[in-house]
């Protein structure tokens, strides 16, 4: 078997309902579900190997993901399969993240450490993502509701999870200089 079918080659691809358009709105949702899994992976893999908290949570995001991946694009009737109470673990998991002190000193200017930063790309994926489930559940009812939430806690969960290596390693992440000034 090989992954080279050639079956794609004039633009169109096999997903559960038959074989679709690539330009259609679920391959294009399902091409940046797997971009966010991806920028999620690349974010774990530079995380520090200490870092054991985002890196298994970066891990139960991923496959997270593939649950909503699989209600689109599948046949009729199909639901996605979230872990239940997926998303009230994660916003629990976002309250106590918030609570740690200096966790939210301020909006965080990326790059200060390579694995906070990688975290931040994911979440600019994942707000991506999001964008685009939102407007497919407008079109067509999938994802559903609980998709979305997942989706919108997820970058809350991958922002944090920036912070917290920052945090741990001591990096400065303030927006502003310290000294107040935005030009620095």
């Amino acid at each position: 078997m090989s992954i080279s079918t050639t079956r794609g080659d004039r633009g169109s691809t096999q997903v559960g309902s038959g074989r679709v358009s690539k330009s259609c709105p679920e391959v294009e949702a399902l091409g940046v579900l797997d971009e966010c899994g991806a920028a999620i992976g690349l974010a774990r893999a530079l995380a520090p190997r200490h870092a054991t908290r985002v890196r298994e949570g970066g891990e139960r995001l991923q496959r997270a993901l593939f649950a909503v991946s699989a209600g689109i694009g599948a046949p009729p009737g199909f639901e996605e399969k979230i872990p239940e109470g997926f998303v009230d673990r994660l916003t629990a998991e976002v309250r106590e993240l918030e609570g740690r002190e200096g966790m939210l000193s301020g909006w965080a200017l990326p790059g200060e450490h390579v694995g906070g930063a990688a975290f931040d790309v994911a979440r600019t994926a994942c707000r991506r993502a999001e964008r685009v489930l939102v407007r497919l559940h407008e079109a067509t009812g999938t994802p559903g509701p609980e998709a979305l939430a997942l989706i919108n806690r997820m970058s809350d969960v991958l922002w944090l999870y920036g912070r917290l290596l920052e945090l741990e390693s001591g990096a400065p992440n303030a927006l502003s200089a310290p000294d107040g000034n935005p030009d620095r």
